[in-house]
């Protein structure tokens, strides 16, 4: 009996999320989407097989979407930065005022000093006890009392971009922390779901091998070997880009001063498809 190729061990337990999607997609649109009953039964795969392996490459994709929907970067740190400059414009207008030689500006610092005195320090507090004092910050000094003053000081502008940044700041920090949330839950989803795509492929890729092991003939062997010959050109493909990364990653690392370990042989931490063969299958399949 001709021997039979092995199906390469793909390594997609290390790929990067985006690179697994890809892979697991490949394999099933390219290969066993919509395949012909005649087709499948030459393959002995259940119908419901790769009804489940589609559906969980379907999930896990929109799961990829959402995860790098998550990604997106909220300028929380820029806000506060923000906000901490416009503090320090506040302060220093009004100690600057302190000094002028001007009457309406010396009686504006004097009295918005006082207002200013229980705020001190509030660019070192943390970022949301900031936001409640900021917000208490602006209720002083935009009462009707101190209008003139913070006119007198050309603190209305300030005060306006002030308020702006403290809301853009809560607005982008509560979608940040409802990111982190949902990246957490999507990182359980999506590791059960890699689990369940490793478990569903292995079982199909077992099929294949199977049927191209036992059988009766040549023709009947032919679109098993054409099938395993089709998944080993997608493996490979995807096994490049891997180590194409990987050895990227390593070069940056070493441009650092950081070593790489060396890069792990096919088969070891990754999906290595290893065939089960019976001792006496020279007999058997002659």
């Amino acid at each position: 009996m001709k021997n039979i190729p092995k199906i390469e061990g793909s390594l997609s337990t290390r790929y990067t999320l985006a690179l697994f999607v890809g892979f697991h997609r490949t394999i099933y649109k390219d290969i066993f989407e919509g395949l012909a009953e005649d087709y499948r039964n030459k393959l002995h795969i259940p119908l419901d097989w790769l009804n489940n392996y589609g559906s969980a490459i379907s999930s896990i994709t929109s799961l990829n979407r959402e995860s790098r929907a998550t990604m997106e970067t909220f300028t929380v740190n820029e806000y506060d930065a923000e906000r901490n400059r416009l503090l320090s414009i506040i302060f220093f207008l009004i100690s600057n005022g302190l000094r002028s030689t001007k009457a309406e500006v010396k009686t504006a610092a004097q009295h918005l000093e006082i207002e200013m005195r229980p705020y001190k320090g509030i660019q070192s507090v943390s970022d949301d006890a900031k936001t409640t004092l900021v917000e208490g910050l602006l209720e002083d000094l935009n009462k009707e009392a101190n209008t003139d003053y913070v006119t007198a000081l050309g603190l209305t502008n300030v005060l306006t971009e002030l308020e702006d940044m403290n809301t853009k700041f809560h607005s982008a920090k509560t979608k940040r922390v409802k990111a982190t949330n949902a990246k957490l839950q999507n990182n359980i989803s999506t590791q059960n779901l890699r689990a369940d795509i490793e478990d569903l492929y292995d079982d199909i890729c077992t099929m294949v091998y199977a049927s191209a092991l036992m059988a009766a003939d040549d023709d009947e062997r032919a679109f098993p070997l054409q099938t395993i010959n089709e998944i080993n050109v997608i493996v490979g493909r995807f096994k490049t880009s891997y180590k194409q990364s990987e050895a990227r990653k390593g070069k940056d690392e070493e441009e650092e001063g950081t070593e790489m370990p060396p890069l792990e042989e096919e088969g070891e931490g990754g999906t290595q498809f290893e065939p089960i063969v019976p001792e006496e299958e020279e007999t058997s399949m002659s």
